[in-house]
């Protein structure tokens, strides 16, 4: 009888490390599947093509803000160049609700009836940026030359342009590289390849930056 109690009691033991084992690897699982949306796979040429179709006709599945559009746009270039979406609950209440978060990045919806992050559309502010989020996530760099900016920028990068006090002031993302210039495309205002140096020009001389650092992000 005290034989049959001990085999009994060992069957349960090695059933409830069986059950144990299976919670684990389920809890592991959805770990990885919430991961997955920010560590997937980027195709820099999908990124760029997006780019230019819609730099200077903004595509209406998505809000145009008119605040300022520029990261919403480099936003909208790494989803389609495959950075998924990583949702909150938030995401449910559509109608142009915005999260103040760096925990999550995302735009569900379409215009005007949607739900974002701010670190999907703001690209400066005391917090709930796109660099709040992202520096998680990829290999960023800030470069104090255009010339360190050109070489180490490659196409599919976003560039973000700080002023002289390295407060972030513009969104870009790089389409092409030719002769040591990197080209780049832009919503605020909208355009499809400038040259870095065309922009950089820009910053200083009509929106004074001072003097413009450029804050380079490589997703892999």
């Amino acid at each position: 009888m005290y034989k049959y109690i001990i085999q009994k009691e060992t069957k349960i033991n090695i059933r409830l490390k069986r059950l144990k084992a299976v919670i684990a690897l389920a809890l592991c699982s959805a770990f990885v599947l919430s991961e997955s949306n920010t560590v997937s796979a980027y195709n820099a040429s999908d990124a760029i093509t997006y780019a230019k179709k819609y730099a200077e006709d903004p595509n209406d599945a998505y809000d145009y803000m008119l605040r300022g559009d520029c990261t919403n746009f480099v936003s909208q270039c790494i989803k389609t160049g495959g950075k998924r979406n990583n949702y909150s609950t938030y995401k449910k209440r559509l109608g142009g609700k915005i999260e103040n978060t760096t925990k999550y990045w995302y735009y569900v919806g379409n215009a005007k009836k949607y739900a974002a992050s701010t670190s999907w559309l703001r690209c400066s502010g005391a917090e709930g940026t796109f660099l709040g989020f992202w520096k998680n996530y990829s290999d960023y760099t800030t470069y104090s030359s255009i010339d360190a900016a050109r070489k180490n920028c490659k196409p599919g990068d976003v560039i973000q342009l700080c002023d002289k006090d390295y407060k972030i002031r513009h969104s870009i993302i790089c389409v092409k590289k030719k002769n040591k210039e990197i080209y780049c495309a832009s919503h605020t205002g909208n355009y499809k390849s400038d040259s870095l140096e065309a922009i950089t020009t820009r910053a200083i001389k009509k929106d004074n930056y001072g003097s413009v650092k450029y804050l380079v992000y490589h997703f892999a």
